[in-house]
C-alpha cells in the first residue's frame, strides 16, 4: 500500500479510520469527522511548501474520499475553482485563510475552524493574506481529479481591472473554449464579484432600466437572462424591468459556470490597482501581478460633486457621496429632510429606496433643467413595435440640430400612427456610434452644451410604475422637483445650510438633514482621483477626451496616448464613450466583450 494510504496511528489515523467506516460522505459528514482533535504534529510529515505556488500534499486516498494538506506561503492563493461535484470540508491548522466565494461575501477562517463547503455550485478561491504560513487539512469525497498544481503557470495572462459586469462579461467570453494556457487575473476592491455598484445592491426597489429580453450576456442567445430568471421561479414577461439584484445574481451564476467549465485559470485579487506597465500591475497591498495585456473595466466613477460643496463637507456623514454604497441610504432617518442633487436615473433609484424605507420627511430634488427620465413603454403596451431605421433616412451632412429636427418629426409621425416614440430611440442604437463619429468636434460640443440632457432622459428611461410613484409623492407635497442649482452650502449645528438658485425665482436658503449626490458619474478622466488613472495619464499611456467623456481609444478598445496606441492596454464600457457614445448599457458592453475576447485570445 502506498505510503499516502498508511497514515500512522494517531489522531490522523483515527480520522482516516472514521472516514473509511462511512460508505458515502456529504460535506457535513466530512466536517463532523474533521472536528476531532488534530494538531500540526499529526500532519508534520506531509507539511511541504513551495516558493512558486501553494502545495496540495496527498495524505491519504481511497475510492470514496481523500485527505490533502494544503500549504500556503504568505501571498499564495489557489485559482478560482469548483470541486467537480465532490463534497468538501477543511480544518485550519495554522494561519488565517481568506476565502473568496462567488455569490457570497468573503470569509476568513482562523486556526481550529472547521468549514463545511457544501453545494455542487461552489466556486471559490483560498488565499493566504497573512504574514505566516497557512496550513489546512482538506477532505474530498469522492477524490478530486486534480493533483498537485504546477510550480508556475505558463501562458498568456490577462489582467482585468474591475470585477463588475464589464469585467465579468469579458472573462466569460475569454473562458469559452479557452486553452489551458490562458490565465486571467481580476483586480477588484469592492466586496462583490461580477456585480459592480449598480447590481451589487440588495434592494429590489432599484430596477433595471433596460428590458429583461435585452440583458443577456450572450448576443447569440438574447433570451438567456429571461430563461435564467424564469428558472429561478420568477414570473418574467420578456420586456419586464426586473430588480437590479436579480441581474447581479445572473451575472455571478454565468461567471461561475464559465470558470468551472473552462480549461483556463482565473485568480482574484481583492485590492486596488495603483500602477500598470507592459510588464504587469502593482496593487495597493504591494502585490505585483504579471500581465501580457491589461483591460480597464472599472465602470462608472463616483458622482461629480458640485463646487458648492466644500471637501470637508463632502466627508461629513450628512452627505451621501455614493448612493450605491451598501447601507448608505439606510442611514437616512425616515423623518429627515433630504436634498437630492440630480434628477436622473440614480435619483429615481434613491427616491424609490427612500419610499421603501417609509420616508416621510421633505425631499427636494434639484438639477439645472429639472428633467426626470421619460417612461419606458410598459410590457404589453400596444404602442410597442419593432422598428428599424434606414441609415439613408438620416440627414446629411450630420449636424446635431438637423438630427434633432429629424428625430422630433419622425417621432411625431410614429405617434400619430400609434407607435411609441421610445421605439424610435431604441431603433437608433445600432447607428449611434456611426452618427457620433461623423460629427465634427464643434458639433459634438454643441450637442453636449444644448441637447445632451434632453437626449439622456429620452434614451435612459425609467419604469412607468416607478415614475407613477414619484408623481404620487409629488402630489402629496413631500417631494419637490426644482429646476436650478446649488450656489453654496455649509455644515451647521442642526443640519446643512444650502443656498439654492431656482431657474425662475429668487435665491433660497434651506436647511437639510442630509444631502445625497445623484449627479451621475464623473466622466472627465482629468479629474479622476484613482492612482492608476493618474499614473497612466502622467506616463502618456492614456489620453483624456477633450470633451470630458472618458478615454481616447481605437476601434477595438485599445488605449491611445498622446504618442499613439498603447499596445498592451485596453478599455471597456463607459470609458470608451468618446469614440462610441453609446457604450454604457449591457447590450453594448457584451458586444465589446465578445470582440475583445476574440482579439485577446488570438
Amino acid at each position: 500500500m502506498p505510503a499516502a494510504e498508511r497514515p500512522k496511528r494517531n489522531a490522523l489515523g483515527d480520522l482516516v479510520a472514521a472516514l473509511k467506516s462511512t460508505p458515502a460522505h456529504t460535506s457535513e459528514s466530512l466536517a463532523a469527522a474533521l472536528s476531532a482533535p488534530i494538531s500540526l504534529d499529526d500532519v508534520a510529515e506531509w507539511m511541504r511548501f513551495d516558493e512558486q505556488n501553494y502545495r496540495r500534499n496527498l495524505v491519504a486516498r481511497f475510492p470514496t474520499f481523500e485527505l490533502r494538506l494544503l500549504c500556503f506561503l504568505p501571498g499564495q492563493r489557489t485559482s478560482l475553482h469548483g470541486h467537480d461535484g465532490s463534497a468538501c470540508a477543511f480544518r485550519i491548522l495554522r494561519g488565517t485563510s481568506t476565502e473568496i466565494r462567488l455569490r457570497q461575501p468573503d470569509r476568513q477562517w482562523t486556526p481550529g475552524t472547521v468549514v463545511c463547503e457544501g453545494g455542487v455550485e461552489l466556486v471559490h478561491q483560498v488565499t493566504n493574506l497573512g504574514d505566516e504560513p497557512l496550513v489546512s487539512l482538506h477532505a474530498y469525497a469522492p477524490p478530486l481529479p486534480m493533483d498537485q498544481p504546477p510550480a508556475r503557470y505558463e501562458g498568456r495572462q490577462i489582467v482585468i481591472i474591475g470585477g463588475g459586469v464589464s469585467g465579468a462579461s469579458l472573462a466569460i467570453h475569454l473562458l469559452a473554449g479557452a486553452p489551458r494556457e490562458l490565465k486571467i487575473a481580476f483586480v477588484e476592491r469592492r466586496p462583490w464579484f461580477g456585480r459592480g455598484p449598480a447590481y451589487g445592491t440588495t434592494d429590489p426597489a432599484m430596477r433595471l432600466n433596460v428590458p429583461a429580453d435585452r440583458m443577456s450576456l450572450f448576443p447569440d442567445a438574447p433570451g438567456d437572462f429571461v430563461a435564467w430568471a424564469r428558472g429561478q421561479g420568477a414570473r418574467v414577461p420578456d420586456a419586464a424591468l426586473l430588480p437590479r439584484p436579480l441581474f447581479g445574481e445572473y451575472v455571478e451564476d454565468r461567471l461561475a459556470t464559465a470558470i468551472a467549465g473552462s480549461k483556463g485559470k482565473v485568480w482574484f485579487h481583492r485590492s486596488e490597482a495603483v500602477a500598470a506597465s507592459a510588464e504587469g500591475v502593482r496593487l495597493a497591498d504591494g502585490a505585483w501581478v504579471e500581465a501580457d495585456a491589461v483591460v480597464l473595466a472599472t465602470g462608472n466613477q463616483l458622482p461629480a460633486a458640485p463646487s458648492a460643496f466644500a471637501p470637508e463637507l463632502l466627508r461629513s456623514n450628512r452627505v451621501v457621496g455614493d448612493p450605491w454604497t451598501a447601507g448608505a441610504l439606510a442611514a437616512i432617518d425616515p423623518g429627515e429632510d433630504v436634498l437630492l442633487v440630480g434628477t436622473g436615473l440614480t435619483a429615481v433609484d434613491v427616491l424609490l429606496v427612500l419610499r421603501n424605507q417609509s420616508h416621510r420627511g421633505r425631499v427636494v430634488a434639484v438639477s439645472r433643467r429639472g428633467l426626470l427620465p421619460r417612461p419606458h413603454l410598459a410590457a404589453g403596451d400596444p404602442r410597442r413595435r419593432a422598428l428599424t431605421v434606414d441609415p439613408d433616412e438620416l440627414p446629411r451632412p450630420h449636424d446635431v440640430l438637423a438630427l434633432s429636427r429629424w428625430l422630433r418629426a419622425k417621432a411625431r409621425r410614429l405617434e400619430a400612427e400609434g407607435v411609441g416614440w421610445q421605439c424610435l430611440i431604441d431603433a437608433l442604437r445600432p447607428h449611434t456610434a456611426e452618427l457620433w463619429g461623423a460629427l465634427p468636434h464643434e458639433e459634438r460640443r454643441r450637442f453636449m452644451r444644448r441637447l445632451r440632457p434632453f437626449w439622456e432622459v429620452a434614451r435612459h428611461r425609467a419604469a412607468p410604475d416607478a415614475l407613477a410613484t414619484i408623481d404620487a409623492w409629488r402630489a402629496r407635497g413631500t417631494l419637490e422637483i426644482m429646476t436650478g442649482r446649488v450656489l453654496a452650502s455649509a455644515d451647521g449645528p442642526e443640519g446643512i445650510e444650502v443656498t439654492l438658485a431656482p431657474r425662475d425665482g429668487a435665491t433660497l436658503r434651506r436647511r437639510f438633514d442630509r444631502v445625497v449626490l445623484a449627479t451621475g458619474p464623473d466622466t472627465d478622466a482629468r479629474r479622476w482621483p484613482a492612482p492608476l488613472f493618474r499614473q497612466l495619464l502622467r506616463d502618456r499611456l492614456l489620453q483624456a477626451d477633450p470633451l470630458g467623456l472618458g478615454l481616447v481609444t481605437d476601434d477595438l478598445g485599445r488605449a491611445v496616448g498622446p504618442d499613439g496606441p498603447t499596445p498592451w492596454l485596453y478599455a471597456m464600457g463607459n470609458l470608451r464613450r468618446p469614440l462610441l457614445w453609446e457604450t454604457t448599457a449591457v447590450p453594448e458592453i457584451v458586444r465589446q466583450a465578445v470582440d475583445l475576447a476574440l482579439a485577446l485570445r488570438a
